[in-house]
């Protein structure tokens, strides 16, 4: 890996540390899900959004999720309202970016609160968003989709949606007729050999180039939304500028790694402006990616065959702490 550029990355995004911080500069991230079948997922995302820097971090869940979310850790501030429009309305004003998905379930109790948080995020131009797991089925299957759409389509590059091979096959079969040439087995063997030549780096890569294409394509179908597509390669576009992350990770999928990275997403959302770059959001979602394989590969090591998700979480602020190394002194 090209550690010096990871260095300069990391540096530029993550906060300056001083005694003068108060609670909630460092973010305050909102974890939309958690349903009567699934607590795991939200508590996975919050737990990353925690370690990854956020002061605060509220999970917003349906009632029967809410008790055993609590039981997990007392770290979290638990709301079990998420069909309760006005208190959704309320807690979420308290927040400086969403993640929604984890969790969530696909009722069509569920839609509402889905417009609600993307009607929150329209009309707070400093909040930003992330979509992930059944947030993407709310894109792509539900018979609401093309309202949800139409409203992700005015948040923008605030936005940031993560799906995986399969989800990204759902969305690109929805919004994008040209689409039909998408074959997955090939694009596989396309990012295999591109992965061949690049392990361990990344950096910015042609949004016509053959292993990003389609990814620039359904950012643009979007509303020109970031769009990381995550596999061998995490690939990364906005439509126009495109980054790819080749950074070796762990080998060995467990569930809940998603559901890790969408929660440091929320965290680096808001880091994404110590960046002075054009191109900061992508450049967060670009270190979102590179904390998770790293962390994940480092997890990996110590236990192989045995990895779960909270081997790799407890990796992540041993990770960060290395950025902050030369700064010890000022402490």
């Amino acid at each position: 890996m090209d550690q010096t550029a990871m260095y300069k990355l990391m540096k530029s995004l993550l906060p300056t540390l001083d005694r003068h911080l108060t609670k909630g500069m460092n973010g305050k991230v909102g974890i939309v899900g958690g349903s009567k079948d699934y607590t795991g997922a939200p508590y996975y995302a919050a737990v990353a959004s925690l370690k990854s820097g956020s002061d605060i971090t509220h999970i917003f869940c349906s009632e029967e999720a809410a008790i055993p979310i609590k039981c997990y850790s007392p770290e979290f501030i638990v709301h079990p309202c998420l069909y309760d429009m006005e208190q959704l309305d309320m807690w979420l004003n308290a927040v400086t970016s969403v993640v929604v998905g984890p969790g969530l379930g696909r009722d069509k109790e569920t839609q509402q609160a889905v417009e609600r948080v993307l009607q929150r995020v329209i009309d707070n131009e400093k909040m930003h968003f992330v979509g992930d797991a059944d947030m993407l089925w709310f894109l792509s299957n539900a018979e609401q989709k093309e309202r949800n759409v139409q409203m992700l389509w005015k948040i923008g590059k605030r936005a940031v949606i993560t799906p995986n091979v399969v989800e990204f096959g759902r969305l690109a079969g929805a919004w994008m007729g040209e689409m039909g040439e998408y074959d997955i087995k090939k694009q596989q063997q396309i990012e295999e050999v591109f992965y061949s030549e690049r392990e361990g780096h990344f950096g910015e890569v042609d949004s016509e180039h053959e292993v990003v294409r389609h990814v620039a394509m359904l950012s643009k179908s979007l509303g020109n939304v970031i769009v990381c597509k995550k596999g061998l390669v995490d690939l990364i576009s906005d439509g126009t500028t495109s980054y790819f992350v080749a950074v070796e990770g762990a080998s060995k999928r467990c569930g809940g790694q998603g559901d890790l990275m969408s929660g440091i997403l929320g965290t680096f959302s808001k880091y994404a402006q110590n960046i002075h770059n054009p191109n900061n959001a992508l450049l967060a979602v670009v270190a979102a990616s590179i904390a998770t394989r790293s962390c994940a590969k480092a997890a990996f090591l110590k236990k192989w065959i045995g990895l779960t998700t909270p081997d790799i979480l407890e990796e992540i602020p041993g990770f960060l702490a290395g950025f902050y190394t030369d700064d010890m002194s000022k402490l």
